[in-house]
């Protein structure tokens, strides 16, 4: 019998032709693997930034919250320069003391941030700074300093404009047993300008212990 010839279209393509379609796919596929990504989200929306008006809206949100929050720290800023302003008093009474105790000899604390103490102004007002020094003769007056003991021991300077200081007249003499010449409690009183903020208090008892608080 004779063998019918069969073409290639009717059983598919020929090897060579097939191979030249597949490693066609294959470039598509790679091509448009490779191709660049669109410039929009995953969801097909298109990315973009604040515009004008959301900016300025974000801008006067701040400005509200800042003078909000500006008069607040204002007003604790003033209330911590008080109360450093205190303790610093309360920590200087109690070198005063303790150097009275170590000496056996009354040490002076004086308003005023110069002079020998005995010349210290007849003033309640300490803002203008303070200062401890010996007075082993107890005529209240600080002794003439030396190259090895310096005299004045502490001198302050003037406190910040914005706070005041009221205290005894004068000075404050602590005995070598650490009382104080004075027979009641004596008190230095620290405010701030500002009437939002408590002031703060230190006393020191006739015995010479001594308190810092506030009110």
């Amino acid at each position: 019998m004779p063998c019918t010839a069969v073409t290639s279209g009717e059983f598919g393509a020929p090897k060579g032709m097939a191979s030249s379609r597949l490693a066609a796919n294959n470039r598509g596929t790679s091509k448009q693997g490779n191709m660049p990504m669109s410039p929009t989200s995953s969801h097909g929306f298109k990315q973009r930034g604040f515009t004008l008006i959301e900016a300025m809206t974000a801008v006067a949100i701040l400005a509200i919250l800042a003078s909000i929050a500006l008069p607040g720290m204002a007003q604790f800023l003033a209330a911590r320069r008080v109360e450093d302003a205190a303790r610093r008093i309360g920590e200087d009474l109690a070198f005063a003391r303790n150097e009275a105790v170590k000496r056996n000899s009354p040490v002076l604390m004086c308003a005023g941030a110069s002079g020998a103490c005995e010349d210290a102004p007849a003033t309640t007002d300490w803002a203008t700074g303070w200062r401890v020094c010996y007075d082993p003769n107890a005529d209240g007056a600080c002794e003439a300093t030396d190259a090895k003991d310096p005299n004045p021991m502490r001198t302050i300077s003037a406190v910040t404009n914005t706070i005041t200081v009221t205290g005894p007249t004068s000075r404050l003499s602590f005995n070598p047993n650490g009382t104080i010449t004075s027979t009641n409690f004596t008190q230095f009183t620290v405010a701030s300008t500002s009437a939002t903020t408590s002031n703060w208090t230190v006393r020191i008892a006739a015995s010479g212990a001594i308190s810092v608080r506030r009110g």
